[in-house]
């Protein structure tokens, strides 16, 4: 007889602009609830219900429980978490699960265990894009969170890596993130754009090494570059990145588009048209990179920068671009890699075995599905 193991999971992050944490949660409680009906129950947790909420409930027939009251990162995220805890205590189910980073209560009730999904410890590791306040608050967070969770999961090596260089080593597995690669999508490849282009898709943030991006392309124009580039994603996330693309626009406007905040139908579009020369990714830090993936799927060439995560997720698949301490010796090494890009083949045809054998949805469900069912 298969005994059912009762989860509680926090889904606050499932929205219509959900960010990857999002993605992240939706995609393995409907992966883990088709492949194991019979074994796993999943009741919902979250601030308000949406859309996109409201459709795993029609979907999937969970429970979802609803604080009523949006939360954000402030005084309201506290009695959110006090919420959250009187539920568990009052359902008293196996496993709770955050897959949000943080949950600083000891949830006190032996018969619940506490599961957390660490992505990355950026305020800690990458201080600079984020205020002293709440650098304070996430390393005093993150730090009760790690003493009373029963088990961590991390969405790569390098995040795992990163919590045992400054916490110590911890009971800590890691299983990567779901790539979704939406059927509906993989066959668009319009040709509604006029000009060769590099796509850039993400927040536009200090993190994303996007003041390394734009002086490059630059520099790839000032030296006989035609292709256009396109942005898509939150333009509005930091207001001095904004100020600084505007200033490019201002000076290149034939040359830089502006998408903003895109959904999936645009995305594919964008990643399987013929006019996009390369897809640029030259974030500082990350603790998965799934974009990369995305755009390798799509039969893109792909620039990244050399920091460890993408050599962990992506191997030798893209170009790599050396981030030195000289900000401008990184600069033009990001735009001697524009040309590059230019002049190479498309991604290798054994890309998709290899997406197969390390990402493959129904292993990596299969590996979270053994986490959960393991004495902690």
């Amino acid at each position: 007889m298969i005994l059912i193991i009762h989860l509680i999971v926090d889904i606050r992050t499932i929205d219509e602009k959900r960010s990857g944490i999002g993605q992240y949660t939706e995609s393995y409680i409907r992966n883990l609830l088709y492949r194991y009906p019979n074994d796993f129950s999943i009741i919902g947790i979250t601030d308000k219900k949406n859309k996109l909420v409201e459709s795993l409930i029609k979907d999937l027939g969970i429970e979802v429980i609803e604080y009523g009251k949006k939360v954000f990162r402030s005084i309201t995220i506290f009695k959110y978490f006090s919420f959250v805890k009187s539920e568990i205590l009052k359902r008293n189910p196996d496993i709770f699960w955050e897959p949000n980073n943080i949950f600083p209560h000891s949830l006190k009730n032996k018969n619940t265990k506490l599961l957390v999904t660490i992505h990355d410890i950026f305020p800690i590791t990458f201080p600079s894009s984020y205020s002293f306040k709440y650098r304070f608050y996430f390393k005093h967070a993150v730090r009760k969170t790690i003493n009373n969770a029963d088990k961590i999961i991390t969405v790569s090596q390098k995040t795992k890596y990163d919590i045992e260089k400054v916490f110590g080593n911890k009971k800590i597995s890691v299983i990567y993130n779901i790539i979704n690669f939406e059927p509906n999508f993989m066959s668009i490849s319009d040709e509604i754009y006029q000009d060769d282009f590099f796509l850039f898709l993400g927040n536009f943030e200090y993190r994303k090494g996007v003041y390394l991006l734009l002086p490059a392309y630059e520099q790839y124009l000032e030296n006989g570059g035609k292709n256009s580039l396109f942005i898509a994603g939150n333009i509005n996330r930091e207001k001095k990145a904004r100020f600084f693309l505007n200033k490019f626009i201002e000076k290149y406007p034939n040359k830089i588009k502006i998408f903003g905040y895109i959904d999936e139908k645009v995305k594919w579009q964008l990643l399987n048209s013929k006019r996009c020369i390369a897809f640029v990714f030259p974030s500082l830090a990350e603790g998965f990179g799934t974009p990369p993936l995305e755009a390798l799927f799509s039969g893109r060439k792909v620039i990244v920068s050399n920091i460890p995560i993408f050599k962990e997720i992506l191997e030798d698949f893209p170009i790599y671009f050396e981030i030195e301490n000289d900000v401008m010796n990184s600069i033009k090494n990001l735009s001697k890699a524009l040309f590059k890009s230019e002049t190479l083949n498309k991604s290798p045809n054994n890309f998709f075995e290899y997406l197969n054998n390390k990402f493959s949805t129904e292993k990596l469900i299969d590996e979270f599905a053994t986490e959960l069912k393991k004495e902690w």
